[in-house]
């Protein structure tokens, strides 16, 4: 017999899966902003330009951090309190949480001045680094590739897209007029 209530079960779905789920279109309420840029057609484009600018304000509040020098004073009063030597400064992570960080090592001895922290945001399985899906068809219009019967798979149509680079960069030999002539002149003294 169970004590208390069960814990919800959480597990994550297939990569095929999540493509699918994460590709489907978003409601006209949902896309609504002042956002200049192109409104997300889909849930998946929606979560990966939010997580564009969570990453984003994470790096300029980290900077702004680095900059303010009361901030740097709390953070060295802070580390002293807790005895912990080395350089101290306070940042924000990807999750909304204010830490105290404490560098060691040539960070805290005053040689190579470490960047301030940047957000560390864990992105999906549905995530890549690879290009959007509009800038691979516009590149694969431009070489000249069919892309039709790979569908919205960005990682199949990279690689035919990469495929075809490969190809396009090989030398080609070149036939000129000369090589032509001595090619004929061989094949007229046969007969």
């Amino acid at each position: 017999m169970p004590r208390g209530k069960p814990k919800p079960y959480r597990t994550v779905l297939s990569t095929d899966l999540a493509a699918e789920v994460l590709s489907i279109p978003l409601s006209e309420e949902a896309g609504q902003g002042s956002d200049e840029r192109a409104q997300p057609r889909t849930i998946g484009e929606r979560l990966e330009r939010a997580l564009d600018e969570l990453e984003q304000t994470v790096e300029l509040a980290n900077e702004a951090l680095g900059d303010n020098k009361m901030v740097g004073i709390v953070a060295s009063t802070l580390a002293k309190s807790l005895k912990k030597r080395g350089r101290a400064s306070i940042c924000v992570e990807a999750n909304g949480k204010v830490v105290l960080r404490v560098d060691y090592g040539e960070e805290a001895e005053g040689k190579p001045k470490q960047e301030p922290p940047t957000a560390h945001v864990q992105k999906g399985k549905w995530h890549s680094d690879l290009p959007k899906l509009g800038e691979l068809r516009a590149l694969a219009e431009e070489l000249g590739v069919d892309i039709s019967d790979l569908g919205r798979q960005r990682k199949a149509i990279h690689e035919r897209l990469c495929e075809a680079e490969v190809d396009a960069q090989r030398p080609r030999p070149v036939v000129g007029v000369t090589q032509l002539r001595a090619e004929h002149a061989h094949g007229q003294e046969g007969t």
